[in-house]
């Protein structure tokens, strides 16, 4: 029969609190709330977050016990932990685990506006409305910031370079020792520069202009210099 076909359980053929179970049943299913889902496609946006093309993890089942894949969600929006015009950004990527969840109501609007509107169409717990969380079940990082357990401390890793951009003043304070390993060159550019010791820097230093104390050590000249006073008095 055609109730066999959809899979209806046999009571519920014949009795009629169980036919009205198994259509409650099967109206909640069709409510969708959180997935997990794998990331496709990513689009970041010009001027904010972008969205991302999923596939579901949890794979679909017929009621003959054949294993379908799941349909793909297109252009979800993905968050971006935002206050005002700060942010952390860390777009996801094609790979990415993460949770896909749905809006109560269409907010295809909502979407395309960022204005308050009005649901578009009457659909409620939509796939089509759904919004990408990462990350879960993802592989271990190599580029991270890690917050130590009991404030011990916080590590920054990166294998690529590390820039650090400040459009008004730079403060650092350090309460213990500091130190700095460096496999290249340094190099610091600065209208005026004051170190204020002890402050120890291991040979070579090369500086092609040095000032210190007001005098040029590059082009200053001495007086008084002679026997017995092999240096004499620099001049400023």
């Amino acid at each position: 029969t055609d109730a066999t076909r959809l899979g209806t359980p046999f009571e519920a053929q014949f009795h009629q609190g169980r036919a009205q179970e198994w259509i409650i049943q099967r109206l909640i299913r069709q409510i969708n709330t959180a997935q997990l889902v794998r990331v496709l496609s990513v689009y970041p946006g010009e001027d904010g977050a972008g969205f991302v093309d999923v596939e579901p993890m949890q794979l679909q089942q017929s009621t003959t016990g054949i294993v379908v894949p799941s349909a793909p969600m297109y252009r979800l929006p993905y968050l971006r932990t935002q206050g005002g015009v700060s942010a952390i950004i860390i777009d996801p990527a094609a790979g990415d685990i993460g949770l896909a969840v749905f809006a109560q109501r269409d907010i295809s609007n909502v979407v395309a506006t960022r204005e308050p509107a009005a649901a578009a169409t009457n659909r409620a717990y939509d796939a089509g409305d759904g919004l990408y969380i990462g990350g879960f079940l993802n592989a271990t990082p190599t580029q991270f910031v890690e917050f130590l357990p009991e404030a011990a401390g916080i590590n920054v890793t990166t294998p690529g370079d590390l820039t650090i951009q400040a459009g008004g003043d730079m403060t650092a304070t350090v309460g213990g020792d500091l130190s700095i390993t460096v496999a290249g060159s340094v190099s610091i550019s600065a209208a005026s520069t004051t170190w204020s010791g002890p402050v120890t820097f291991n040979d070579p230093i090369a500086a092609p202009e040095a000032t210190i104390n007001n005098i040029p050590f590059t082009t200053h000249k001495h007086i008084g210099a002679g026997p017995g006073n092999p240096t004499g008095v620099p001049i400023p």
